[in-house]
């Protein structure tokens, strides 16, 4: 049971919306993660800077 409650909580924090620091857009952190791993693959095949996203807390 207690699986099942985490991977629930788990998909439902991917799926939440935020606003996009870069792209100036709404975007879900599943897309963020995409998003990073398409420029990941760019870093290793062409050699582009890879920054990784980084989302910081507002206090």
């Amino acid at each position: 049971a207690g699986r099942k409650v985490f991977i629930e909580a788990f998909e439902e924090r991917l799926n939440q919306t935020f606003m996009h620091p870069v792209l100036k857009r709404r975007c879900s952190f599943k897309q963020a993660i995409r998003l990073d791993g398409y420029k990941l693959i760019k870093h290793i095949l062409e050699g582009k800077e890879f920054i990784p996203f980084h989302m910081e807390e507002k206090q």
